[in-house]
């Protein structure tokens, strides 16, 4: 069944839509519990979140607790606008989990949406107990304390997350690092970023920055 999922998709690309769809239906009637998985995912990616929550909810009867399976039911209520429903999917995927820390990253952006800023935090740092070296992670806690204007904490996660090879052109890196050290008054060292983020992206905050 995953050579019809695939067939779909091909079929959807092409234009043929209402074909690739229906091949989609007939791997969710007949398809196992992987080919399945991958249909929500397709339903997903094509912005048909109902579809997709159906699917999942249906696979979670069979696989309870798995943490892609409500990983992706997540995704879909978000797209759905439900962030409660999203929030309790999320808040059941085990520590053990191997989705556990993308969890929690997760988590912490509907909290942060709430406004519960001191839940989301408690999210980031609990990831970061569990990934210290993941870059991406990392950069997302330096980020998260830049626009809270706690400067002082978000240095070292920034620097960290580098240093740990998270490229400083994405997330726009080098000017959050500017950000941060002017905000903590060391001038010349957030002016040395600034300009690497002028050199990166010819970045206007940037160049605002600098007048």
């Amino acid at each position: 069944m995953l050579e019809k999922v695939e067939e779909a998709i091909k079929r959807i690309e092409s234009g043929d839509v209402d074909e690739g769809l229906s091949l989609l239906q007939e791997v969710v009637s007949r398809g196992d519990a992987e080919a399945r998985f991958q249909a929500a995912f397709v339903y997903q990616e094509l912005g048909h979140a109902n579809e997709t929550v159906a699917i999942v909810d249906n696979l979670l009867d069979e696989f309870p607790g798995e943490g892609s399976l409500l990983t992706l039911k997540a995704e879909a209520a978000i797209d759905l606008g439900d962030e409660d429903t999203a929030i309790g999917s999320l808040e059941q995927i085990d520590a053990n989990d191997e989705v556990f820390v993308e969890s929690l990253m997760l988590l912490a952006d509907l909290y942060q949406l709430q406004g519960l800023e001191e839940v989301a935090e408690q999210k980031l740092l609990l990831a970061y107990e569990h990934a210290p070296d993941e870059a991406v992670l990392l950069a997302g806690i330096g980020s998260y304390y830049v626009e809270r204007g706690n400067y002082q904490k978000a240095i070292p996660f920034l620097k960290q997350a580098v240093a740990n090879g998270f490229d400083l052109e994405e997330a726009n890196l080098s000017l959050m690092l500017a950000e941060a050290y002017s905000g903590t008054g060391a001038f010349e060292t957030a002016l040395s970023y600034y300009e690497q983020a002028i050199d990166e992206r010819a970045e206007p905050r940037a160049y605002l920055a600098m007048d």
